[in-house]
């Protein structure tokens, strides 16, 4: 995986064929990765300033995506 940063999650495929892992370039691109037995990689989804983490189902074919922005504003109100 020469290209890859910042791995933020990593998780293993059931059939054991690879793993998902999504990284981070800096805070200007978040990709989720397939990545094969081999160490090849290929991304699967790819997406400007977000915290990404993929997990395959258990037969291999599909990918459950956690998607959020890192960054996030409070809000006090107080009772007059």
């Amino acid at each position: 995986m020469p290209d890859e940063e910042n791995l933020v999650s990593l998780d293993w495929m059931a059939d054991g064929s690879g793993f998902i892992a999504a990284d981070q370039h800096g805070r200007a691109e978040a990709r989720l990765l397939h990545v094969d037995r081999r160490g090849a990689a290929d991304v699967l989804w790819s997406e400007p300033q977000l915290d990404l983490w993929g997990v395959a189902s258990p037969d291999g074919r599909s990918v459950a995506l956690l998607k959020g922005r890192g960054a996030a504003s409070v809000w006090l109100v107080e009772n007059p």
